[in-house]
């Protein structure tokens, strides 16, 4: 393993010569918009022979399948390596920036604390893998399958989560800033404290999520379900909810204001200590049947939305 992490560090200094400049911004695409002529990747388990890439050749299909492989500190930047299998492996405090890993293999791999900024990772498998701390900005992780993975702290500002299935997953202090989630699976996640600050969660699936004092300032979350959510504590300022499915879930002490609430449903929720009238929120014809913790002055204020109470 020592000679092959030897090997790496040579054939990487190779690489880094003939590599794409490094963009400072990331975009979508981060690769020539030609796609590159590929040639057949040898089934190996050598990962020096897997990564040595010649001027004019780019692989896909990586058989890189040694399992709880050891790639910590490693540095992949502007490395094409689409399909690969690295299973349980070991990729903490690796930096894999502005990178292609799309379609491949990731679930159960450590990448604590790993840069995967402005890397493509679409339709990447993710399950139960470790990202807490990882630095995700800008990475485009649309339809990767994240089930269970561990997002604890990380960093997705400007991150594409469209599609991406992120059902039962920790985001618990992590940061969606201008991130967009829309279409995503997020049922059973936790996203404790979590940022999402203009973030886009249009028709995006929260059922049974907990967002306790999550931030969703100017979030956009119209047509999303967010059945039996736990939202005690959030802070909702100018969020777009129109439309929305929040029935019977848990809305005390959240904070308002011009918070859009047309034609959302909010039958059954708890609403202990939320001040629609004060908030001057807009409660055009939203649903309030079976609404726990409303006054009689908030249900004279939401009549005159031609709201639907009890």
């Amino acid at each position: 393993m020592k000679k092959i992490i030897i090997s790496i560090i040579l054939c990487l200094s190779y690489i880094s010569s003939n590599a794409i400049a490094i963009i400072p911004q990331c975009s979508n695409y981060i690769f020539p918009l030609s796609e590159p002529e590929y040639l057949p990747m040898p089934i190996t388990k050598d990962l020096t022979k897997a990564l040595v890439l010649s001027e004019k050749q780019k692989y896909q299909k990586a058989a890189i399948t040694e399992q709880d492989l050891d790639l910590s500190e490693a540095s992949l930047v502007n490395t094409f390596l689409r399909e690969v299998y690295l299973i349980g492996a070991n990729l903490s405090y690796a930096n894999l920036s502005y990178s292609n890993f799309s379609h491949s293999n990731f679930s159960y791999a450590n990448l604590n604390h790993t840069s995967l900024r402005c890397s493509d990772l679409t339709q990447t498998d993710l399950k139960k893998a470790n990202l807490s701390y990882a630095d995700l900005r800008g990475i485009n992780l649309s339809n990767a399958d994240l089930r269970e993975a561990n997002l604890t702290g990380a960093d997705l500002t400007s991150a594409i989560l469209t599609n991406a299935n992120l059902s039962n997953a920790n985001l618990s202090w992590s940061i969606l800033i201008d991130t967009k989630v829309n279409g995503a699976n997020l049922t059973g996640a936790i996203l404790h404290a979590t940022e999402l600050i203009n973030a886009i969660l249009d028709r995006t699936v929260l059922d049974g999520a907990i967002l306790t004092g999550a931030i969703l300032t100017k979030a956009i979350l119209t047509n999303a379900k967010l059945r039996n959510v736990n939202l005690t504590g959030a802070i909702l300022n100018f969020a777009d909810l129109s439309n929305a499915d929040l029935s019977s879930s848990i809305l005390t002490r959240i904070k308002l204001l011009k918070t859009n609430f047309k034609e959302a449903n909010l039958s059954e929720t708890i609403l202990d200590e939320v001040d629609f009238q004060k908030s001057r929120s807009n409660m055009t014809r939203t649903t309030l049947i079976g609404a726990k913790g409303l006054t009689e002055g908030q249900k004279r204020f939401t009549l005159m939305f031609k709201a639907i109470c009890d």
